[in-house]
This record gives C-alpha cells, sequence and structure tokens, in this order.
C-alpha cells in the first residue's frame, strides 16, 4: 500500500533532516529541499517528507466511497464504521511506536540546545535586515537604487551572520557513521511499510466479508478507486498524479455528459489502475533495493533501478494523456467548449508551471483594466494580447512535448549528480532541454513585453507588474545576478505593500 521510493526516499531525507539539524527552517519553500537547504549548505527541510510516511492508507472520508460504491445497510455501515474505527486505532498504536524509534536515531549533539538557540537568535537577525531592506525599497522611487554604501553595509552584516551559521552547526558526522544511521533508517522504514500493510489489508478482508455476494461484484470498482485516491498522487512526473475523474468533477459536468462518456472512463478506470498496479508493485518489491544502493553509493546499481521505475511511472502517465485526448475528442463532437476546459484544466494539474500565469499575461491584464486608456491604445493591446496568445499556445505544448521527453533523463542524471556529491565527487551540470524550452519561452514573453509597453506611458508603464529582467534588477541586492531566498521574499512583500497588502 505504501509507495516504495517514496518510504526510500523519505527515509534518506529523514537521516539528513536528523544529522543536520538545519538553521533556518522554512516550511512549503520549493527551494529549501534537495541541493540546497534552507541555510544553502544541503541540509533539506524534510519533516513534511517524514510526516507523508506515516499516513494512513485509509481515512474516515473513505466511508463515503464504501457507502457509495456497495450501498452497505444500516447493520453493515455500523460494522464497517467499527473496523475502520479498529485499523485507524491499530494504525496510531504502530505509528507511534515506529515515531519513538526514528526519534531515538538522532544523534545527540554537544551543546546542541545553546547552538539551536543561537541559530534562533540569528533568523531573528536576518528577518530584521530584510525588514530594513524592504523599509529602504519602500522609500525609494521605481527605478531608483538603494544607496550602494547603506546596501554594502547590510550585505557585510548578512555575511557575517553567514559565518557565524556555520560555526553554530552541528559537526557533521563521519561517512561510515552516516551510512550506518542510513541502513537502519531504510531498515526501519522497510519494516514500517510492511506493518502498515498490513493493517490495511486486515481492514479490505474485514470488509469483504461483510458484503453480500452482490455487493461484492463492485469489489473491482471499489479497489480501483480506492486505490487511485491512496496512491496516483505519488507520482513524480508531469501527469502521473492526475485523477481524470477528478478532473471532470472540478468542471461540473452535466448528467448528460456523462453517460456519453460512461463507457470511456470506465476503460480509462480500468488501464490506469492496470498501470498503477505495476509501478506500485516495483516500487514496493524494489525499494530496499534502491535504498541500499543509494547507501552506499552505488551510482549504477541506484540508476539500473531507477531506470525501470521510470518506465513504470511514463507508463501511468501515458494512459493519463491518451485519455485526455480521447475524452476530449468525444466531448468536442456536441461539447467543443466543454473540451477545450478538459483539456486546459488538465494540463493545469499536470503541467502547473508551464500553463500557470504568466507575467506578460499579467501585464496585458494589467493594461487593459487602466481607468485612463484612450480607445485606440486599448484596442491595440487587446490586439497585441491575441497575437500574444497566438504564440503562446504552441510555446506551451512544444514545453509539455520536451518535459514529456526529457524529464526522465532529468532525473536519472540528478541521481547521478546527488550521489556523485555523496560519494566526494564534482560533476558538471548537464544540458538541459526543458530548462532552455523555458528560457525561450521567456525571451519571447520579453519581447511582447516590450512591444506593450511601447503603447503606453511611463506612468502607467510603472504600475505594471514586473517583468522578469526588472524583478531581478530591482530585488538582486548583492548583485549575483539572480534572486535568493531573502531577496524573493524581501520581493514578495514589498510588491504586497505596493498594492495595498492584496498580493504581489
Amino acid at each position: 500500500m505504501v509507495s516504495g521510493r517514496t518510504v526510500v526516499v523519505v527515509t534518506i531525507l529523514a537521516v539528513l533532516w536528523i544529522i543536520a539539524t538545519p538553521s533556518v527552517a522554512r516550511p512549503n519553500d520549493p527551494d529549501a529541499g534537495g541541493e540546497d537547504g534552507p541555510d544553502g549548505h544541503g541540509a533539506p527541510w524534510v519533516p513534511e517528507k517524514v510526516a507523508h510516511l506515516f499516513e494512513p492508507y485509509l481515512l474516515r472520508r473513505d466511508l463515503t466511497l464504501i457507502h457509495d460504491e456497495f450501498d452497505l445497510d444500516k447493520d453493515q455501515a455500523i460494522i464497517v464504521e467499527m473496523a475502520l474505527l479498529d485499523y485507524q486505532l491499530e494504525f496510531a498504536e504502530a505509528c507511534e511506536a515506529t515515531r519513538e524509534q526514528f526519534s531515538d536515531m538522532r544523534p545527540t549533539v554537544p551543546g546542541q540546545a545553546e547552538r539551536r538557540s543561537r541559530r534562533r537568535e540569528l533568523a531573528g537577525q536576518l528577518r530584521a535586515i530584510r525588514a530594513e531592506i524592504r523599509a529602504l525599497r519602500q522609500q525609494t522611487r521605481d527605478g531608483e537604487a538603494v544607496d550602494s554604501r547603506v546596501m554594502r553595509s547590510l550585505r557585510q552584516r548578512v555575511e557575517e551572520i553567514r559565518v557565524e551559521i556555520d560555526a553554530v552547526r552541528p559537526p557533521p558526522l563521519g561517512s561510515a557513521e552516516r551510512r550506518r544511521l542510513e541502513q537502519r533508517f531504510s531498515a526501519l522504514a522497510g519494516e514500517w511499510g510492511r506493518t502498515n500493510d498490513a493493517l490495511a489489508a486486515t481492514f479490505l478482508t474485514e470488509l469483504r466479508l461483510v458484503l453480500s455476494e452482490t455487493q461484492a461484484e463492485s469489489w473491482p470498482a471499489f479497489e480501483r478507486a480506492l486505490r487511485r485516491s491512496r496512491t496516483l498522487n505519488r507520482g513524480e512526473l508531469a501527469g502521473e498524479s492526475v485523477d481524470l475523474f477528478i478532473v471532470l468533477d472540478s468542471l461540473g459536468v452535466g448528467e448528460e455528459e456523462r453517460r456519453s462518456l460512461e463507457e470511456l472512463v470506465h476503460v480509462y478506470a480500468v488501464e490506469l489502475d492496470g498501470a498503477l498496479r505495476a509501478r506500485n508493485e516495483y516500487l514496493s518489491r524494489e525499494r530496499q533495493s534502491f535504498a541500499d544502493a543509494t547507501t552506499v553509493g552505488d551510482v549504477d546499481r541506484a540508476v539500473s533501478l531507477l531506470e525501470p521505475e521510470l518506465k513504470l511511472r511514463v507508463a501511468v502517465r501515458t494512459v493519463n494523456d491518451r485519455y485526455v485526448d480521447a475524452i476530449a475528442e468525444r466531448l468536442g463532437r456536441d461539447w467543443p467548449e466543454l473540451a477545450a476546459k478538459f483539456v486546459r484544466a488538465y494540463h493545469r494539474r499536470a503541467d502547473p508551471s508551464i500553463y500557470r500565469r504568466t507575467r506578460v499575461q499579467q501585464a496585458f491584464q494589467a493594461a487593459k483594466e487602466f481607468e485612463v486608456l484612450a480607445d485606440e491604445s486599448r484596442s491595440a493591446i487587446v490586439a497585441l494580447e491575441a497575437e500574444y496568445r497566438a504564440e503562446e499556445d504552441p510555446t506551451n505544448a512544444r514545453l509539455v512535448q520536451v518535459t514529456r521527453e526529457y524529464e526522465p533523463l532529468r532525473k536519472i542524471q540528478g541521481l547521478r549528480r546527488r550521489l556523485a556529491r555523496a560519494n566526494g565527487e564534482e560533476t558538471p551540470r548537464p544540458q538541459d532541454p526543458i530548462r532552455r524550452a523555458f528560457e525561450a519561452r521567456v525571451k519571447m514573453g520579453e519581447v511582447y513585453r516590450q512591444r506593450l509597453e511601447a503603447l503606453l506611458t511611463p506612468h502607467e508603464i510603472a504600475r505594471l507588474p514586473l517583468s522578469r529582467a526588472r524583478m531581478l534588477e530591482r530585488f538582486d541586492t548583492d548583485g549575483d545576478g539572480k534572486l535568493g531566498e531573502e531577496e524573493r521574499q524581501a520581493s514578495r512583500e514589498t510588491l504586497r505593500a505596493e498594492r495595498g497588502g492584496d498580493g504581489g
């Protein structure tokens, strides 16, 4: 029931969390894990990932799914609810025992309390500097830079804090002790996964015994729905975690449309379940082998295990992509607008980094909403926006194609680089066609941004959302050509304040 490689990856990350104790923790920060941790030294923030390891396979809300699928009578409903309650109690007890075992593995560090207290103080100082920078920004007009001497002084203070952060970090473990700890974590995670699976299997067995022969005919459909609900969202590739049933529900599809899709979505559910089961079974079977390979730094062995996993993940995603086209084709015969909405809704879930609103789209929207705007200017802006969208649609389609083609290779390259670094080796970052495709879209957007600005007055241009280039120019306080976390946070808060506190 528990996704295999999720357990493995969570386990290894949990080791790093316990032995690293990051100095400035930032939950929900997408840039705070992986290669660069909260303090920029490779100590990932992972408590949420560790918490995912302890999610139950069955939740109380699944009673609704059970009732809907089997149409339980009152006596059956009471028995099933009691069985689910028993499952939840046993799960909680086993979960707590396992959590305690994980906690017992945390190495003790001399002066740990003092180090933690000092790290909190340093984090407070960094926040104060950010607030000071924001205040300085608000005191300057758009396009003007803060006094360079003041900024140099602030950068020097930040650097002094960074030096002290390094000094109060806990001492690193030796490679032998680190790997021993990883092995203990891996073994415990594997044991917990088997326990979790056994608890869920016991409940499902009891549920099936309660059903009549007629009700039991719906068991395959129930299993498919439960498996989608619990494991589909553990995908790692774009489109792998999307449930087309949820996409259709989000559109409020009517009864007539649903009847027209009934046979098609049934076949989709069966095919998706076959791909999902194959993926889940492989992950469960090979999770320990993958953990062992990554723990000892065996790059070739780890890659040989990841490659078939990625093929199985691609198979899940391919089912989704294929049936998006099939459902859209069927809807398009009678409801073309609904078909287009369905495809857009799918891609917003499957490819959010591609289909989220761009800065250029925001700029067009802002320009159209200016109160004082000549009719000819407004017409020209609308026409230019239509031209931009006509070029953006095939650009996004190309981005989806490139992502589908190169994302598995990117995963393998990332694994090789991570293990190489763990072995003390430095490897160059390979060429990334996905990144290049995104950069090409940004350049295309900048061209339209410049054409839009040519239609506006300087005052109107100043009121537009910042472009990527201008965002960098305005908030890149340390001049390194990119926005670090502190600079990003400062930009968000400054823009929010400039817009009256309603979001940047």
